[in-house]
């Protein structure tokens, strides 16, 4: 934060009930309660003003904004592509020829898995055929 800079001790803060205490220490309780309470207001003061400080930076960046989205809309009535759009659109074209190319590639081998499936199929059969010729001969 600032130079003024609060901080929080665990001292400061009283747990135990004001029935259960000895007359002494009431004074301790109460310079506890107005330490712990000046303590909290120095705290507030700040967050107020670094809320302040925040709510002065939205507006300056809210004119911005307004101009962004007058060169948008006249990118849009022209036919030229929204910066924003443009590059979204750029990014899921990637992807989806991206993913069309490992689907084509997994189709090949899908293809070239059957083939092979087939052809030993057919070894099989053929050596089935041909042990059966020599068991009848």
């Amino acid at each position: 934060m600032d130079e003024e800079e609060v901080e929080l001790d665990i001292d400061d803060i009283d747990l135990e009930d004001p029935g259960e205490k000895p007359k002494g220490q009431n004074m301790m309780a109460a310079l506890n309660k107005q330490k712990l309470t000046s303590k909290f207001q120095a705290l507030k003061g700040k967050l107020k003003h670094v809320k302040l400080k925040n709510e002065k930076s939205s507006t300056k960046e809210e004119p911005q904004d307004e101009k962004a989205g007058a060169v948008d809309q006249i990118k849009k009535k022209y036919g030229f592509p929204i910066s924003g759009e443009s590059s979204v659109i750029k990014m899921a074209e990637s992807k989806l020829n991206e993913n069309l190319k490992k689907l084509q590639g997994i189709n090949i081998k899908t293809t070239e898995m059957q083939d092979t499936a087939k052809s030993f199929s057919f070894m099989a059969k053929q050596v089935l055929r041909a042990e059966q010729d020599k068991q009848s001969s």
